[in-house]
């Protein structure tokens, strides 16, 4: 069963940003037999602008190379939204390969890593299946997961600030 309500989206428009809060959707160039990356692309800039978050888009090969684009923006943005994709052929009948199934797991599992490693805050959305979501939701909810985060680390660095401590 699909879920029709993005997650905690009526909630996102209450947060608190900084003026000049600015991410960076890295989205890979893969088009399925679907468009389902576009849709996805297509609805995380429409929640953007519905937002009024000022947003750049950097396009790379594929799913593989979204954590290093990003390195590469360290520190640029407030926060980073990966969009990428890597579903199964049609010949494969709804089934990975399993090559598909480590490039999912090295893709994820490098942006978890810049998430933490380098306190970055990336909203991932690398497509897999589109079994309990559609293309639009997983656009919508990396976006929601930056803005999230973007929104705990501006609070953490103003509360900070407010008492003279460095992070």
């Amino acid at each position: 069963m699909k879920n029709d309500q993005p997650i905690g989206l009526p909630e996102l428009k209450t947060l608190k940003f900084n003026e000049r809060t600015k991410i960076l959707i890295v989205k890979a160039n893969y088009n399925g037999p679907k468009d389902e990356l576009l849709q996805a692309f297509a609805a995380a800039k429409k929640l953007c602008d519905d937002l009024r978050v000022i947003y750049d888009v950097k396009l790379v090969p594929g799913s593989l190379e979204i954590a290093p684009a990003i390195a590469l923006y360290d520190d640029t943005y407030h926060g980073y939204v990966a969009l990428g994709a890597i579903l199964p052929s049609e010949k494969s009948q709804g089934e990975h390969t399993p090559e598909q199934k480590a490039n999912i797991q090295a893709a994820t599992q490098s942006l978890a890593l810049l998430n933490t490693q380098n306190k970055l805050c990336i909203g991932i959305a690398i497509i897999s299946h589109l079994i309990d979501r559609t293309p639009e939701q997983w656009g919508i909810n990396a976006v929601d997961a930056c803005l999230r985060l973007v929104a705990i680390k501006q609070k953490k660095l103003a509360l900070a600030k407010a008492a003279d401590i460095t992070p």
